[in-house]
């Protein structure tokens, strides 16, 4: 169903492409289609009490109008240019995408901050037209103050940099310190200004929009843990039976071993059953978890990779030759052979690799890419129609094989890492690039309102720059060119001297705001919200997670402390040792044994997913390094508190984290429970005590526990000091 009412916005904007023909029943049926999906949709969650969300009202009210609007087409005739409703589809995109909800929440952030900034653009502009207007206003780019405003701006998005000042430079040399001062303080610093603003703006918002989705995912999991004590387990605790058996509906298609795998993932221990603090933090990375079998290297293996290497090499040197200047007979002999041999090398590599029937039990070496090899299947079937095809034979195989010159890509470690981040990174950019969608919609038929039919094609050669008249708003189709044109900038001031022959609305003073308001809106602010998110989600790490050495390096151990003071030379908060090890690190492998393999061993590796909620963690900056960071800032701080009094205040405390499984605690706290219990039992209470906190039927914001040990009492006392992640500040004391 969710496909469906994807389909179903989606039709809803390609009907916009053929509402010019008024007497086409193709955008009839496709916003009927529409239509009549998003009411089941919406009768359906009525039905089912399922919340219906902000938009449903301007959902009804825009399919009310497009229902009037379609009648008036098909009775009257109206033209297009006066559709209003059908300028309000992007409502669909928000209603049924949350990562466009989301991107639109950031933007009414965004919004106020950035109109500030564009407005002190824009006046600083002005000042400089009032300069300009004093100095050059014998030159008809400033000849008043309008125009030179005009320029200015024009200058400032670089359409028409350095060609309108070239002649008052070539009068006097000094006029290059008026422009240059301009171009410094517009381009390099307002503008920068604005992209860094938005992409602050951005990332608080969406930082906040992600905090708030990780509290929902909280209250999933719990809810899941509850079902699942519901089914066959203890009070507190979830039998590994049952989480195997919700794995396996998650994953049918992975076999028993995996699912093994992905248990050993939960349940580290193999100790049968999981508490709640252990269930949330290990099912996650389970279900972010992929199983992989690691690549074999037998001697096939090896085979087919050179046989890859060998048809890429060629296949870009053959390209090369083909279409560049290179001439000879012996060359011309060959083409078509060499062409059909790289073809068909490349088809049988291809084949062997992908393996789709499973002829051959081998594990390639370069893995299968949807990109790079979906592209080589296409590449193949265009040479090999071309093979067989008469007319254009030579054309159709060279084509392919231009293509297929991507392939040489593939075995270059960090092309792939590019293209598979691409991969990752192009399906989370779904809110923003609704977000430029969106203005380029209502921008597209705010054009058609005032502008639908009004430019005529050929008319005005001569006094307007050839085949600029192209870019007009008589079709939807015609006008979202336009204004795509006009979203990357380049000569959007000779596309807006068309529309000064218009045969309506000719008026310099509508034709330059519309696309002055378009340059600011749809790029300081539309196109920079994605551009943001975008460099964001690509921000890398070689390394997230530390090693215990560096950890150690940095977190150093207080020795030779002899009385409860803190020396303030070493400010620095020990690790204690770990309950049980936990892996953080993204990629692993594991050894299980299966009938198939004749070392009786399967090799595995469990790699991350990257999902839309990695990608958005990378953006927001929220991840394990942060968690660490966060707990020695809270223990500086308690240190400096204890410094500060003198002694007079001593503190024993730990900080534990669940999700990356550290624990952070001074020496006092390490002393004190050195001297009066095991290290065994000192880790049981610590964690029993966590557990407690995250504990879905915990409902006090602190806990307490007497343990008495030598006549003499223990009192340890835990609160949560941070929800996600998980952070428990544990204070002991002696009573």
């Amino acid at each position: 169903w969710i496909l469906l009412t994807r389909i179903a916005v989606i039709a809803l904007f390609l009907s916009s492409c053929f509402e010019e023909h008024t007497n086409s029943l193709i955008p009839l049926c496709l916003n009927l289609y529409s239509i009549i999906i998003f009411v089941a949709d919406i009768t359906m969650k009525r039905s089912l009490m399922v919340p219906l969300g902000d938009w449903t009202n301007p959902m009804i009210i825009m399919m009310s109008g497009l229902c009037l609007e379609m009648l008036a087409v098909r009775m009257v005739g109206i033209r297009v240019r006066f559709f209003i409703f059908s300028a309000a589809k992007p409502i669909a995109i928000f209603k049924y995408s949350e990562k466009a909800r989301n991107a639109f929440r950031a933007l009414k952030r965004i919004v106020p901050i950035v109109v500030q900034v564009l407005a002190l653009e824009l006046f600083l502009i002005l000042s400089f037209a009032a300069v300009a207007c004093t100095l050059y206003s014998d030159f008809d780019s400033f000849h008043n103050l309008s125009t030179a405003w005009l320029s200015l701006f024009q200058l400032s998005t670089t359409v028409v940099n350095p060609s309108i000042w070239m002649p008052m430079y070539n009068e006097s040399r000094n006029a290059g310190f008026f422009f240059v001062t301009f171009d410094t303080v517009t381009i390099l610093y307002l503008h920068s200004l604005v992209l860094s603003v938005v992409f602050q703006t951005y990332v608080q918002a969406s930082t906040e929009i992600h905090e708030r989705t990780l509290t929902e995912r909280e209250e999933t999991i719990q809810l899941c843990f509850m079902s699942l004590q519901g089914l066959k387990s203890s009070k507190s605790q979830v039998d590994i039976e049952s989480i195997q058996q919700v794995l396996q509906y998650v994953r049918p298609y992975y076999d028993e071993m995996k699912i093994n795998t992905l248990v050993e993932i939960v349940d580290p221990s193999d100790i049968g059953f999981v508490d709640y603090p252990t269930f949330r933090t290990t099912i996650r990375k389970a279900l972010n978890a992929s199983i992989r079998s690691r690549p074999t290297q037998n001697a096939l293996a090896f085979l087919v990779e050179m046989i890859a290497i060998f048809v890429a090499t060629a296949n870009c040197a053959y390209v090369i030759l083909l279409t560049s200047n290179f001439e000879a007979e012996w060359f011309d002999l060959i083409t078509y052979p060499t062409g059909a041999l790289i073809t068909l090398l490349g088809t049988f590599e291809l084949l062997v690799r992908a393996n789709p029937f499973r002829l051959i039990h081998f594990t390639p070496v370069t893995r299968l890419n949807p990109t790079f090899d979906g592209l080589a299947t296409l590449a193949a079937l265009l040479s090999i129609w071309g093979l067989f095809h008469y007319k254009y034979q030579l054309q159709l195989m060279i084509t392919g094989r231009a293509i297929d010159m991507i392939r040489i890509m593939r075995f270059q470690k960090m092309f792939r890492d590019v293209v598979d981040r691409c991969g990752d990174v192009v399906p989370a950019l779904e809110g923003p690039l609704a977000l430029v969608i969106s203005t380029h919609h209502l921008y597209v038929y705010l054009g058609m309102s005032i502008w639908g039919g009004a430019i005529l094609v050929g008319k005005n050669v001569g006094v307007i720059t050839p085949l600029y008249d192209l870019n007009n708003f008589n079709s939807y189709m015609e006008g979202f060119v336009t204004m795509f044109q006009v979203l990357i900038i380049n000569d959007w001031h000779g596309i807006s001297e068309v529309y000064l022959y218009a045969t309506r609305h000719a008026n310099p003073y509508i034709v330059y705001p519309f696309f002055v308001g378009a340059n600011l809106i749809s790029v300081n602010i539309m196109l920079h919200c994605m551009t943001a998110f975008f460099v964001g989600a690509f921000i890398t790490k070689l390394d997230e997670t530390k090693s215990d050495e560096e950890r150690g390096a940095i977190m150093k151990e207080l020795k030779d402390e002899g009385d409860s003071t803190i020396d303030s030379s070493s400010r620095s908060i020990p690790k204690l040792p770990l309950a049980r090890n936990s892996s953080s690190a993204s990629l692993y492998s594991l050894n299980f044994p299966t009938e198939e393999m004749e070392d009786d061993s399967q090799d595995y590796e469990v790699v991350e997913r990257q999902g839309f909620d990695t990608i958005l963690r990378t953006v927001t900056g929220s991840n394990n390094e942060n968690a660490d960071d966060y707990i020695k800032e809270v223990g500086k701080m308690l240190e400096t508190f204890e410094y500060l009094t003198e002694g007079q205040v001593n503190i024993s405390y730990m900080l534990c984290c669940q999700q990356t499984m550290t624990r952070f605690g001074n020496q006092r706290f390490e002393n004190i429970a050195k001297e009066y219990l095991g290290t065994d039992e000192r880790h049981t209470i610590v964690n029993d005590m966590h557990a407690r906190l995250l504990s879905p039927s915990n409902m006090n914001d602190s806990i307490a526990q007497n343990v008495t040990k030598n006549e003499c009492t223990l009192r340890f006392t835990a609160s949560l000091v941070h929800d996600q992640p998980a952070i428990s500040m544990i204070v002991l004391r002696i009573i």
